[in-house]
Formats: structure tokens, sequence, C-alpha cells
């Protein structure tokens, strides 16, 4: 049984562990790739997104703008006569519109450079970045760019207004830089996008770089610290950037992944850019994943626990199975001895019934013979003849009597003569079988049958024996006096089919003792048992004819 169970269990513990490991890696390696597919995702819906709130940003960026130019034309489409009758008249007249449009200048440009304000004039023309000179279209260029108090200067023609014999060539407008971005709402409201405005050269409008990570003052010197991943590169993002041309870039800067997509402003040189901080959203997806992946774990483990509650089930129910397998055939083992025995005492009382049976009715017989003959009395014969013949039957009957007695006497010498062992060597058994003085060869022969088969059993009995000594063994070292009954019942039967009476006879009393639950007579008289047997087996094995088998 012991050799039987010890596969199942392995083969449970080794299934048992495959399912777990697989379940196990299955769960991270699912989890894993699920959270690259989703991280992927957020990558396309990230540019497209990108893509969409800067394209939105740049109109709303371009339109502000365009309004300025339309409030500038408007402006100089109000100015009259009076207005350019004198410069008194005209600063009047720009105090107006600065006040009406709420900007931080309105001024005037003539031929030579000479700014007119509502202050007075200026010579500083050359930090307007604009040739008044050749002007012809609307202008947008940036005044101070290098400093925190950036302006932005929206310039267009003025059709050669004279005001006193000076001709004005050109007007602008000034607007605080910080006032224009108000209206274009580029902060957000959290710390995973960022919205800004660049020029081409990659100076910071809201002298703010990569959404304030970066210590740089320009885009594109920190984004030469950046480490870019497959696909894109500084050489190609910087050449789009400076040209104005649109287009995405995603990089890693002080260890957070981040995408960066930019449009050019229309009119301008200025680039928009909107920035997404992947790194925070991973996270965050991760965290989601993770979550997924403990409980998916969790499961698993569960998953596990019941399989080996499983597994456990069927190995007792398997155990118990062996063990009520192996009961059966002890018992049937010991009917069909029981039985050989029954139908051979069967056959022996009916053969002498059969005997009593013909002694009876010869008594019957003679009594009747006698009977007859002392009856009949021929004419002319006197008493003495008939006395004679009397004698004579008497002397017949006497005789008959003694024969039946002799027939009896013989009768009951045979069947001592079968009860007792015969002394006979059976020419079918081995010489060397008979020499083993624990064995009684002839009462296996019986319960056997023939040599051949008296052989076999030789062999298997001699097979089994230190599996069974092995079990015996265990069972009391382990405590477990109800398997150490069942191993020695049936040792008691084996023993007793192969002849070998006095370990029959001592594995029955260990057997009783086992039962009984008496530990201590067991342990006394088991080495004895097993030191017996063992040697038994021992014998058998050496047998040449077993080693044949």
């Amino acid at each position: 049984m012991d050799k039987k169970s010890n596969p199942i269990l392995s083969t449970t513990i080794i299934g048992t562990l495959i399912v777990a490991i697989i379940l196990t890696v299955g769960t991270f390696t699912l989890g894993n790739i699920a959270t690259k597919d989703t991280q992927e995702a957020v990558r396309n819906v990230s540019l497209l997104y990108l893509s969409e709130l800067a394209g939105r940003r740049e109109q709303v960026v371009s339109a502000i703008l365009d309004d300025y130019i339309r409030d500038l034309d408007t402006a100089l489409g109000l100015i009259d006569k009076d207005d350019l009758s004198s410069f008194e008249n005209l600063k009047i007249y720009q105090l107006r519109m600065k006040q009406l449009y709420d900007l931080d200048k309105f001024a005037f440009v003539d031929t030579n450079g000479v700014i007119y304000t509502f202050r007075g004039t200026r010579n500083d023309i050359e930090e307007y970045q604009f040739n008044y000179q050749s002007i012809s279209d609307p202008v947008i260029t940036i005044k101070n760019l290098n400093s925190k108090e950036k302006k932005v200067i929206i310039a267009v023609p003025a059709d050669n207004l004279k005001v006193e014999e000076k001709n004005l060539i050109a007007c602008f407008m000034e607007i605080d830089m910080d006032k224009l971005l108000r209206n274009v709402s580029l902060q957000a409201n959290n710390n995973t996008t960022f919205c800004n405005i660049y020029t081409q050269s990659g100076v910071a409008l809201t002298d703010m770089v990569l959404g304030g990570l970066a210590s740089e003052d320009n885009l594109l010197d920190a984004m030469k610290n950046a480490a870019y991943e497959e696909g894109f590169s500084f050489e190609n993002m910087s050449k789009e950037f400076s040209s104005g041309t649109s287009g995405v870039v995603s990089f890693t800067y002080n260890g957070i992944s981040e995408t960066l997509y930019y449009v050019p402003v229309r009119g301008t040189d200025w680039m928009l850019t909107y920035l997404i901080r992947e790194s925070i959203i991973g996270e965050q997806i991760n965290t989601i994943s993770r979550s997924i992946i403990t409980r998916s774990l969790i499961q698993s483990v569960l998953t596990a626990i019941v399989l080996v509650g499983m597994f456990a089930l069927i190995f007792t129910q398997q155990r118990q199975s062996a063990k009520a397998e192996l009961a059966h055939e002890v018992s049937e083992t010991e009917n069909r001895i029981k039985q050989q025995e029954l139908e051979e005492q069967l056959a022996m009382h009916e053969e002498l019934l059969e005997q009593e049976k013909k002694r009876l009715e010869q008594d019957n017989m003679i009594k009747a013979l006698s009977s007859d003959y002392r009856g009949v009395k021929n004419p002319g014969e006197d008493d003495t003849s008939i006395h004679a013949v009397g004698v004579g039957f008497e002397d017949i009957d006497e005789q008959m009597r003694e024969s039946m007695a002799k027939s009896e006497e013989l009768s009951v010498a045979l069947h001592a003569a079968d009860d007792a062992p015969e002394t006979a060597d059976d020419p079918d058994v081995p010489a060397d079988v008979r020499s083993i003085k624990e064995l009684d060869y002839e009462k296996g022969l019986e319960y056997c049958g023939d040599a051949d088969d008296y052989l076999f059993a030789l062999s298997t009995y001699a097979d089994s024996v230190e599996e069974k000594a092995g079990q015996m063994e265990k069972s009391l070292e382990e405590g477990r006096l109800e398997d150490y009954a069942l191993v020695v019942h049936s040792l008691k039967s084996m023993s007793k089919s192969i002849g070998a009476a006095l370990l029959s006879e001592q594995a029955k009393d260990l057997e009783q003792m086992a039962r009984s639950g008496d530990t201590a007579g067991v342990k006394e008289k088991s080495d004895a048992f097993l030191k017996g047997y063992r040697t038994l087996g021992s014998r058998i094995k050496a047998l040449p004819e077993i080693k044949d088998i």
C-alpha cells in the first residue's frame, strides 16, 4: 500500500506545484502584457489628445492676435483730420485708443524712426524688432525677449499720415506678455499637461521650460540633455522646431517620461507646445495594474489551496480504498482456506457415513440369514441336525463378524493413516524445499494443489518479505496498530498456505494483541517474528528452483 501511495503523493505534490506555478507566472505575465498594452494605448491616445489640444490652443492664440490686429486697423480708421491737425490732438487720440483697447502703448513711427506716444517722442525704435520703413503687412514681434518683462509688439503700416510736416508711416501697439497669455489660459489645473509658447529659437515666452521641470532657460538647450525614445532624436526635433514645422517627440528628462507636441502659431515666429507627463499617467496605470495583479495572485493562491485540498481528499480516499482492498484480499484468502478445510472435512465425513452404512447392511443380512436357518426343520431331521445347521450358521455368523470387525479396524487404520503426516517424499517437490525445517511442504501442497503452484506461492511469499516487514515496522513505529493488524493478518494466511505453521500462529497472536491495543505485547514479540520471517524469506530466495521462477 505504501508503494502505491508514494507515487500518488508525489504526483499530487508535483501537480499542485505545477498548477500553482502556472497560475502565478500566468498572472504576472498577463499583468505585465496588459500593462504594456495599456501604456501603448495611453501613448496613442496621448498623441491624439495632444494634437487636438495643441491645434485648438494655437487657434485661440492666433484669434487673439488677429483681434489685436483688427483693433489696430479699427483705431487707424477712427483717426480724422482734427486728430492729425497737431501733435497735441494726436496725443489725445492716442490716449483715447490706449484706454479703449487696454494697451500698454499706442504709438506711431515717422520716416526718421522717431516714436510718437501720448507722452511724447522716443528714439529706441531698434528695440521693437520690426522694419518700420518697409512694413506692408501686420508684424508681430517680441520686445525685451531675454528679460522677464516681455512685451508683444503688433505693427501695421500707417499710409503716410502727416502731422505738422511729419510723415507717420507705421503704427504699433504694445501689450504685456502676461496679459496676453492670461487671455490664452496656458496654465493647466493638473500636473500632467502643460501648454507653453516659445520662439523658434527656443526662448520661452512664459519664462518656464518643460512645465518648470527644466533648469535651462531655453527649450532647445534643455532638449539636448533629454534621452529620446526609439524613433525620435534631438536633431530632428530641433530642425522641425526651428523651421516652424509641426511635430511630436517622446523623451525622458530627469527620469520622467514625457511627450511634447509642437505647432507653429500663424502669423508669428512662435511655436505653441503641449507637454504631457506620461510618467504620472503611467504610474497611475501601474498602480491599477499592480492592484489587478495582486487580486489575481490572491485568486491564484486560493485556487491552488483548493486544488491541494482536492488532491489531499483524493489521496485520502485512495488510501482508504487501498486499505479496504487489502482487507478484502485477506478476507478472501481466509475464506478460501476455511472453505477448503470444510470441504475436506465434509468429504471425510461422507466417506465414514458410507462405510458405516455398509457395515449396518452387512449386520442386518447376517442376522436375517441366521434367523432363517434356525427356523427351518426338514422331515426326518432331528433337532440335532437343526442344531448342527444352526451351529454351522452360528459359525458362519461368527466368521462374518470377525471379517466385519477386521474391515472396520482396517477402515479406522486407513483414516488414521490419512490424518497422520505422510512420511514418504513427494517426488515433485525439490529436496532443497523439503530440507527447510520451518516448512511443512505436505500441508503447502494440500493448500496449493500441486508442486508448481506451491513453488510459485513460495516465490511470491519470499518476494513480499521486505515490503511486509517494512509495513509492520513503520506501522508499529507510528503507533498505527490497526494497519499493523491488517498486515500480520495477511501474513498469518500466507504463512499457513505455504506450510509455515509456526509463523502463522505467531502472526495470529500478534494480530490479536494489535487489535486489543496491546502495544507493549506487540513490541515484545514483533522482533522475534520479523527475525524468523526474514530468515525464512532468505532461505526460500536462496533456493535454485525459486530463482528460476
